[in-house]
């Protein structure tokens, strides 16, 4: 008799458990850490605020495209380290680590949950158009002198509160590179501590950050400042199939989509073990006795801030008995009956962040997102040039031009590909830089990262507009410019020198790039 259990083993992938980060746990307790990392070049500098994470202005309203792409908004670290310093409301910097390589990077980020937005915002935005600058040159060195430094602070981090877009997690990560999601995974569990815990545990007075963000220090001196470190809460999640390798599911009392059905989950109690909690939580919520139970893997879950493991177990019983307190509904489906169900709609999965996904796909043998339709970003993009090529060859030659140089070959108003050397060079156009105006924030990919012709390649705020950087070629990114993110100038005072911000590796000789039109029509798809 063949058992479900035999060939079980660990899942190679869990979408929230990423990230390649160097904490150098050794350097937290060093007061002028965050300080002095600021001041690199290579320090990016991360938001987030009540539980989301910041993301480029326009961003939110594309993550309902499964082929669209997500990158976390960051602030130049140099114009954060003066404000922090004259800051007193409440900001919280945490140290997330340092990725090695060759540009050396470290990472910090912000809690802004106790920015609020309003008042002070609209006064930026009053002093700015009084003096005739953008509420960007709130950003900038010489704004506004006469007002306090404390003020220019709160000035900046309101503005971050208005000008970015605020996505929770289970938004992001099925859009994010798997550095982005590991960043946004630590800082949010920081941050959801922070604010959730202000007072010492043991003597009720207030707490203060301490090591780096890591941990707080009580401020009373009669509880000889006492360090706190981050709550974690562990919790179970458990896959379990009976003896004809049907997958019991469960719908619970609490979840908004009436057809939504996962599997058994519960906290560990105090002096439990984690095997013996995914036997009690599956016998309390469905009536269902359970045997053996094998580890499948585990991944952070800060909501706020648990710690799901994941299981899968061999049912003993099959008849099913819920509580109808937590659990109100559950069945056992076959692959083919699971699969109906979706294709209908009668059942709906859980969502792409979750690690209840992943361990259901493990007994289901593919991914889900087929069922209802999805289709690969890269697949679709290929079609849809195929498809379009001879089309839009005509309405590209009557589109915008531009007096570049003729090594260059225009792809769009304000994207250029150098193919005489090789990797090819993409970069900006001094049409862009005009019309942007002066750039304030470049979002920049990581080296080693794949595009697809159409893929969004480079974020670019400025004072005028934020725009996307769309990849006119496939292949793979081998060199970033990191200043471009930290000084502006670096793109505004030279677009075709010092302007050369990505060298991507192509895939073949003779591209075929997007034209005018693919762009255009690829623009409005996102819209």
């Amino acid at each position: 008799m063949f058992a479900p259990l035999a060939l079980t083993q660990a899942l190679p992938y869990l979408p929230l458990a990423q990230g390649d980060i160097d904490y150098q746990v050794e350097r937290r307790a060093d007061p002028q850490l965050i300080e002095q990392v600021l001041q690199m070049p290579s320090t990016r500098v991360l938001l987030c605020r009540k539980g989301k994470v910041a993301v480029p202005f326009g961003q939110h309203n594309m993550a309902q495209l499964a082929a669209s792409r997500m990158r976390l908004a960051t602030l130049p670290g140099s114009y954060v380290a003066r404000a922090l310093e004259h800051c007193n409301n409440g900001v919280v910097a945490m140290y997330l680590g340092r990725y090695k390589g060759a540009h050396d990077e470290h990472a910090i980020a912000l809690d802004l949950t106790a920015v609020e937005e309003g008042e002070q915002l609209r006064r930026v935005e009053e002093r700015a158009a009084a003096a005739g600058h953008a509420v960007d040159a709130a950003f900038g060195d010489d704004v506004d002198a006469r007002e306090s430094a404390n003020s220019n602070a709160v000035d900046m981090f309101e503005q971050a509160v208005e000008r970015f877009d605020w996505v929770d997690l289970r938004m992001f990560a099925p859009h994010a590179s798997s550095r982005e999601i590991g960043q946004a995974v630590t800082m949010l569990s920081l941050a959801n501590w922070h604010d959730m815990q202000r007072h010492c545990p043991h003597c009720g007075a207030p707490t203060e950050p301490a090591m780096s963000g890591w941990a707080q220090r009580c401020t009373s001196e009669s509880d000889d400042h006492r360090i706190l470190f981050p709550r974690i809460e562990p919790a179970v999640i458990c896959t379990v199939v009976d003896a004809k390798d049907r997958l019991l599911l469960q719908h619970n009392h609490a979840w908004k989509h009436s057809n939504l059905f996962s599997v058994s989950a519960g906290f560990v109690e105090t002096g439990e073990n984690l095997e013996h909690a995914c036997r009690r939580e599956t016998m309390e919520e469905t009536g269902i006795r359970v045997g053996e139970v094998k580890y499948l893997g585990s991944q952070p879950w800060p909501f706020p801030f648990s710690l799901m493991m994941g299981f899968k177990a061999q049912a003993l019983s099959n008849d099913i008995h819920v509580d109808g307190d937590e659990t109100i509904a559950a069945r056992w489906v076959t692959r083919d009956e699971y699969t109906n169900l979706l294709v209908t709609g009668e059942i709906e999965a859980p969502g792409k962040a979750t690690i209840a996904r992943v361990m259901i796909e493990e007994w289901y043998g593919r991914e889900l997102d087929w069922a209802r339709g999805t289709q690969d970003s890269r697949i679709r993009n290929r079609a849809a040039r195929t498809i379009q090529g001879e089309n839009m060859a005509e309405e590209n030659e009557q589109g915008t031009h531009l007096d570049v140089p003729d090594f260059l070959q225009y792809s769009h108003d304000h994207v250029w590909v150098d193919e005489s050397v090789t990797p090819a060079v993409l970069g900006i156009t001094e049409f862009a830089a005009n019309k942007m105006g002066d750039i304030v924030f470049v979002d920049l990919p990581e080296v080693g990262m794949r595009v697809e012709a159409g893929d969004e390649l480079v974020q670019i705020e400025s004072a005028k507009a934020v725009e996307p950087m769309i990849s006119p070629v496939s292949g793979v990114v081998r060199y970033v410019n990191s200043e471009t993110e930290d000084d502006g100038a670096v793109i505004n005072d030279d677009p075709y020198g010092e302007g050369w911000i990505v060298k991507i590796e192509l895939d073949d000789d003779e591209p075929d790039l997007l034209s005018a039109g693919e762009y255009a029509k690829f623009i409005a798809q996102q819209q």
